[in-house]
C-alpha cells in the first residue's frame, strides 16, 4: 500500500504519471492518495481479477477501508487536526 497526501500542484502528476508507474510493481495492490484541501479520499485497489477499481471518497463522515492492512479509518480521524478554513 502507498499513501500520498500531495500538494494541490502535485496532485494531478500523482494521480496520473507517478499513479502509472506504481502500477508496474507487480506485488503493488493499494494506493490512497489523501487531498490535503477537503475531506477527500481518492483509493485505488487491484482487484482479485487484475482489475483496479478506484473510488472517491468525500465528506467528513464517511470511512475508507484499506484493504491490504484489514484496517478501516473513518474521514474524521484521518482529518483530526485539519482545519480546512485555516488552510485556505
Amino acid at each position: 500500500m502507498i499513501v500520498e497526501i500531495p500538494s494541490p500542484s502535485a496532485a494531478a502528476y500523482d494521480l496520473g504519471e507517478k499513479f502509472t508507474a506504481y502500477q508496474s510493481i507487480e506485488s503493488f495492490q493499494e494506493y490512497v492518495v489523501i487531498s490535503a484541501t477537503r475531506p477527500l479520499v481518492i483509493h485505488h485497489i487491484r482487484q482479485a481479477n487484475g482489475l483496479r477499481l478506484r473510488r472517491d471518497i468525500e465528506g467528513i463522515e464517511k470511512e475508507v477501508l484499506l484493504q491490504s492492512v484489514n484496517v478501516t479509518l473513518s474521514l474524521r480521524e484521518i482529518y483530526e487536526q485539519v482545519d480546512f478554513l485555516a488552510a485556505s
